[in-house]
């Protein structure tokens, strides 16, 4: 990862704005920022945890990879080096609040996935969502620019229930 995104503590969060900005602008731009801070804070998780940690989120998504391999990366732009490996997954991490749907007027123009997990065979692409649903046009753009043909989609959610149950599956020895 990037040494700039190395430090834990790290957001790019709603507190770069003033008030009086953010009431002149849409509501998207809150979801944004909260998105990438979640991202964010789950690689960070992932690279200062141990091997377990990072084995039991590959088992959630069945990755049968050694943890220590990966590398992480954030906010993705490197549109061609993930389409040569073996095993490539899009991963969507979404709230149970909020529905995947279709919006063929979504602009995947500029869009980028905000995180990926990779190895020298395998890529881990991630979008997350957490207060708005997740867009098929996105997902399938994704797919097509950063790892094209073969890809298998993985979906998880999260609530405060599900949180609760996936801390008690993590082997803690």
């Amino acid at each position: 990862m990037q040494p700039k995104y190395s430090n834990i503590f790290w957001h790019e969060g709603v507190k770069i704005f003033k008030e009086n900005f953010l009431e002149n602008k849409p509501d998207q731009i809150r979801i944004d920022h909260l998105e990438n801070d979640v991202t964010k804070a789950l690689l960070n998780v992932l690279e200062h945890c141990s091997d377990k940690v990072l084995g039991a989120f590959h088992r959630m998504i069945n990755v049968k990879k050694a943890p220590g391999a990966f590398e992480l990366d954030f906010q993705v732009t490197d549109s061609e080096k993930l389409r040569q490996k073996n095993t490539k997954i899009m991963l969507s991490i979404i709230s149970t609040s909020y529905n995947t749907k279709s919006n063929p007027a979504y602009s995947t123009k500029k869009s980028r996935p905000d995180a990926c997990i990779f190895s020298a065979d395998t890529a881990i692409l991630i979008e997350a969502k957490t207060q708005s649903p997740l867009i098929e046009e996105q997902l399938e753009s994704h797919i097509k620019k950063y790892l094209g043909s073969n890809t298998t989609k993985r979906v998880i959610t999260w609530d405060v229930k599900a949180a609760i149950i996936c801390g008690m599956n993590i082997d803690r020895n």
